[in-house]
């Protein structure tokens, strides 16, 4: 078939349904991705109810067929190459001024996500949300093409309704048009404290619960365990107050958000040695020696790689990807797995501990089953902090962005410049 189709051939049927990109992105993350059976026959069903010529492939086929054992892994190769194929005929076979899809970036999206699904999960399950990005970007997309097809052909003809016009990360960090935004300044910071700091101490209580469940711990270990988190806590809260302010400055002063973020790592990255010194001596009731380990040089990387990832991530998301909540989720969740996989790998190095161990994160020859249980309990409980951290900060961001709107230059003093 080929890929366009004359004015002849066309001959435009019943409309299909506008679905809220938000939405779909929502059911498949929640579903694990089981609503895309019902997202891929009813988007089959209506593409041929409007013209049978942009695509052989039926709904029942592009549904059953995916149930079909052995078949079913060719099957969604096949699919993935038709789909986007089938919406841009129709876009072909009916120009009306709308973006066109791009069948070679969704159907690269979708393979891409499907191979590194198994490969990551092995590495870092918190990695997962790499290859779910790019799955759910990729059905997003078409369905905002979809939407735009539907849109011009319903009888009242409009052009669909824009989407957070304007918005980029030097906006969310309060920079709009010469202008601060105090309200937006206040905001990314606010998120970053509240989610790092909140999920670690639920995180660092679940695991303490668990050593207590599993080795009989008294409560004296848990007043230790609680002096140690008011320390931490505090570390968190001042290194996210510096990082705020550090990409605020920055992006304001150079006006390029990608080398702003690049900056700020640099600086953001070696000041968490003073930091950590500081704040773990306000609640020590013994004096520190400051002394340059493995783990603090670990920490420098960790904290570099998750600012970088973090900021980069965000300048870049917040311009291409809608709805705004993914756009915030994305960069955060990947930032918390790369880190957290970079330092656990610096981390078996320094200690000379097989990597593969790490990974597989077993006792196989030492036969303590409640130790491998004890493991696994802590590890789950890091990898959900992970995801939860991302979710709290891109929900706290959203919250705060909807609460403090752009406004024009009269409404809000200027920045000395």
């Amino acid at each position: 078939m080929a890929d366009e189709m004359t004015g002849a051939q066309y001959n435009a049927g019943p409309i299909g349904k506008r679905r809220d990109p938000a939405l779909v992105a929502l059911l498949m993350v929640v579903t694990c991705n089981v609503y895309w059976l019902y997202w891929i026959y009813r988007t089959y069903k209506e593409v041929r109810d409007h013209n049978s010529a942009a695509t052989r492939i039926i709904p029942g086929e592009a549904l059953g067929f995916v149930f079909i054992p052995l078949f079913n892994f060719f099957w969604f190769f096949r699919v993935w190459w038709d789909c986007p194929r089938a919406i841009l005929r129709l876009q072909r076979g009916d120009p009306m001024g709308e973006r066109l899809l791009s069948p070679a970036a969704i159907t690269t999206l979708m393979y891409t996500g499907f191979l590194l699904n198994v490969t990551l999960a092995i590495i870092h399950p918190g990695l997962l949300v790499v290859t779910e990005a790019m799955i759910v970007y990729a059905v997003i997309d078409c369905q905002r093409a979809l939407n735009a097809h539907w849109q011009r052909h319903s009888p009242a003809g409009a052009a669909p309704a824009s989407v957070e016009q304007g918005e980029t990360f030097a906006a969310m960090l309060g920079i709009w048009r010469d202008t601060i935004q105090w309200g937006r300044v206040a905001t990314f910071p606010a998120a970053l404290i509240f989610s790092g700091v909140v999920v670690f101490v639920a995180s660092q209580v679940g695991r303490l619960l668990v050593r207590m469940l599993f080795e009989e711990r008294g409560s004296m270990s848990g007043m230790v365990e609680f002096s140690w988190m008011m320390r931490v806590s505090l570390y968190i809260g001042i290194s996210e107050v510096i990082l705020g302010l550090l990409a605020w400055a920055l992006v304001w002063a150079l006006r390029n958000e990608i080398g702003a973020a690049f900056i700020v790592a640099a600086f953001y990255a070696p000041l968490g040695i003073p930091l950590r010194f500081v704040s773990f001596s306000l609640f020590s009731e013994s004096a520190m020696t400051f002394q340059f380990d493995a783990g603090l040089a670990v920490n420098v990387v960790y904290r570099f790689v998750w600012s970088l990832v973090l900021l980069v991530g965000l300048a870049l998301s917040v311009r291409w990807i809608r709805p705004r909540f993914l756009a915030l989720w994305l960069p955060a969740a990947l930032a918390e797995a790369t880190a957290g996989t970079v330092s656990e790998f610096l981390f078996a190095v320094v200690r000379g501990q097989n990597l593969l161990d790490l990974v597989i994160n077993t006792d196989p020859f030492g036969g303590r089953i409640k130790y491998v249980f004890e493991r696994f309990m802590e590890r789950l409980i890091d990898y959900g902090g992970e995801i939860v951290t991302a979710l709290l900060f891109a929900g706290l961001m959203t919250m705060g962005l909807l609460l403090f709107p752009l406004r024009e230059k009269s409404q809000v003093p200027t920045a000395a410049k």
